[in-house]
């Protein structure tokens, strides 16, 4: 048993021995009675060890044992007593270059185990201002982008690539900042957005109270984008929001999808996507809700319904018929279908009787001016309203005629 445990030492002692130096080892060197080789030694990026009296030796890329044949045969010209000189690896690291948006870039010494986080620790972390969705790791002539913002929202580390000696980790900073290097507060750096690459941002602007360029986001709605920007302004116009994805425009009409919820109704939203929520003007009303009321009415005007508005709701909030309204033949006009006549004092009279037709989107009520009976105009009775009366009567010609 003695014997089984002796030969696994020994070969461990061997694989230790075989480990190949790199920049940033710290390495001591036993040297009985010399007081300069107290401490140990660091070897640099350019992988030399700097020893007193002897200068700078290079030893990365070799073993341990290489290096100390190579390190004695240099000491062994200026000390005489090396008879108990070893070289041991106290401490074996990894050099990292950490470039970029960062408060301290440079290089570093990191442990074999350590992540990006750590590294970014060492050089003082990012500035106000770096892209964090777009941190670059090169290696070997190879570059890979990588997401640092996933990770700290999700606090998975497999997130994070692995670092390895000799990698230089670059932060950039957002394009945002401008060619010009000026001091920013957090205020301004938010109210800029959080966007890198402009095709793959979301441009929202207009009547909004933060517009700018913000990062798109898996699954996000232009509800979400519309509150990234902190929503609209109070004079914004919430029925015409234009939303440009894949050059194809559409229009969002905000209120409706909150008075109905329907999600059908929301436009896609893509890396690019073009929001703009334009000012309220005095123009001519159209949703995908509006009536017309129109005639004789006190405020003929367009109207916003929805599924329950009636006929008597859409008339009374147009202030109602005047007095020079004719009640009985108010017309319900509809673009695909014919023309329908709605006798409002036969409502009055018995509404059980009768059934007012329920109203739908682009439904315009037109009220007519009821006749001048002193008028002698024929224009203004139409065939289906008239009678001729011929003969010996006193005044013979075309009247009005109603069922009642």
């Amino acid at each position: 048993m003695k014997i089984v445990i002796a030969l696994f030492l020994f070969t461990l002692s061997l694989t230790c021995w075989g480990e190949i130096l790199t920049p940033g080892d710290r390495i001591f060197l036993q040297i009985p009675g010399e007081s300069d080789f107290e401490q140990p030694f660091t070897i640099n990026d350019q992988g030399l060890l700097l020893l007193p009296e002897i200068g700078p030796i290079k030893v990365a890329g070799l073993k341990e044992s290489e290096a100390e044949e190579l390190i004695f045969q240099a000491l062994s010209e200026l000390y005489r007593n090396l008879d108990a000189f070893k070289l041991s690896v106290i401490e074996q690291l990894i050099r990292v270059q950490v470039l970029g948006y960062v408060e301290k870039p440079g290089a570093i010494s990191l442990q074999p185990d350590s992540n990006v986080q750590m590294a970014l620790t060492k050089v003082g972390g990012a500035r106000p201002g770096a892209q964090l969705d777009q941190f670059q790791l090169q290696r070997q002539g190879k570059t890979k982008l990588f997401n640092y913002k996933n990770y700290l929202d999700s606090g998975n580390p497999s997130l994070l690539p692995i670092l390895q000696d000799g990698d230089i980790l670059f932060i950039p900073a957002s394009p945002l900042l401008g060619n010009i290097e000026v001091n920013f507060d957090a205020a301004s750096l938010i109210n800029s957005g959080d966007a890198g690459e402009k095709h793959e941002a979301l441009t929202i602007f207009g009547e909004l109270r933060n517009p700018g360029l913000f990062s798109y986001k898996k699954g996000m709605t232009v509800i979400d984008a519309l509150m990234r920007a902190d929503g609209v302004t109070r004079f914004a116009d919430v029925s015409k929001i234009r939303v440009i994805t894949d050059n194809k425009p559409y229009i969002f009409d905000l209120k409706y999808y909150l008075d109905t919820s329907d999600a059908s109704n929301l436009p896609p939203i893509k890396p690019g996507t073009t929001i703009f929520a334009p000012i309220e003007v005095e123009d001519i009303g159209t949703s995908k809700r509006s009536i017309y009321v129109m005639g004789e009415v006190k405020e003929a005007g367009v109207f916003e319904a929805t599924s329950e508005t009636s006929f008597i709701d859409a008339l009374a909030n147009a202030g109602g018929p005047t007095r020079f309204a004719d009640t009985t033949h108010i017309k319900l006009l509809r673009t695909t279908k014919p023309p329908i006549t709605i006798n409002l004092v036969a409502y009055t009279k018995n509404p059980q009787s009768i059934n007012l037709p329920p109203l739908e989107s682009g439904d315009a009520i037109f009220v007519p001016e009821k006749l001048d009976l002193n008028e002698k105009s024929w224009l203004k009775v139409t065939d289906d309203r008239a009678i001729k009366i011929i003969g010996a009567v006193k005044k013979p010609g075309r009247y009005e005629w109603s069922q009642d």
